[in-house]
């Protein structure tokens, strides 16, 4: 079987998107679907007939869904991670060396070793 057995382009001309699982909107002011509630009783289906242009297709499902949201810039740059317990004098030599070899870097993460060791909730931060 196909790895992806839906998609907006057809080779047909044509697709369905059956939406009818999809949670509903809210009575709840402020709110735009309950979190809660699922339709359960009515087929919400549309049909997209593009023949054979794609760009079309791909363009009215935008108009129906929505723009995708676009990462971030700095997800695309450089990343640089490392488990190990940094010391203010270590990160600033770090990032001399991404400074001195020319390096743009975008994200640094410090990992983990911020937390206290022995009660880890959300964000303990070990102050020690």
């Amino acid at each position: 079987s196909l790895h992806c057995s839906w998609g907006v382009v057809s080779t047909g001309g044509w697709t369905t998107i059956d939406d009818s699982n999809a949670y509903i909107m809210s009575d709840v002011p402020n709110s735009w679907f309950s979190t809660t509630n699922k339709n359960t009783d009515v087929a919400d289906v549309y049909l997209l007939g593009h023949g054979f242009n794609y760009r079309q297709a791909l363009q009215d499902y935008t108009n129906l869904a929505g723009k995708p949201p676009l990462i971030r810039r700095q997800m695309l740059g450089a990343w640089f991670t490392r488990w190990f317990d940094y010391g203010n004098y270590d990160v600033e030599q770090l990032i001399g060396l991404f400074e001195q070899y020319q390096i743009p870097l975008d994200v640094l993460v410090l990992d983990m070793n911020w937390h206290t060791k022995n009660d880890w909730t959300g964000f303990s931060f070990d102050r020690e």
